[in-house]
């Protein structure tokens, strides 16, 4: 049920912010917090959420490419 409502949603909306919705209602951000190194890994999680913003944006193979 959950899956199919975050499916729904990923028609409308952007791909950075239906990434940290799914971040947000799953508690994994949070998880990860307090984890050992958890700063490093919501850190992590945040860059995730900007290279899907850069993708959707299709900007992603240009970064990519300014990196290597």
């Amino acid at each position: 049920e959950q899956l199919d409502r975050w499916e729904r949603r990923a028609r409308f909306k952007a791909l950075d912010q239906w990434v940290w919705e799914i971040l947000n209602e799953t508690g994994f951000y949070v998880y990860c917090g307090a984890m050992p190194r958890g700063q490093a890994r919501q850190a992590n999680l945040r860059q995730l959420a900007d290279r899907a913003a850069l993708l959707a944006r299709g900007r992603f193979d240009q970064q990519r490419a300014a990196l290597s």
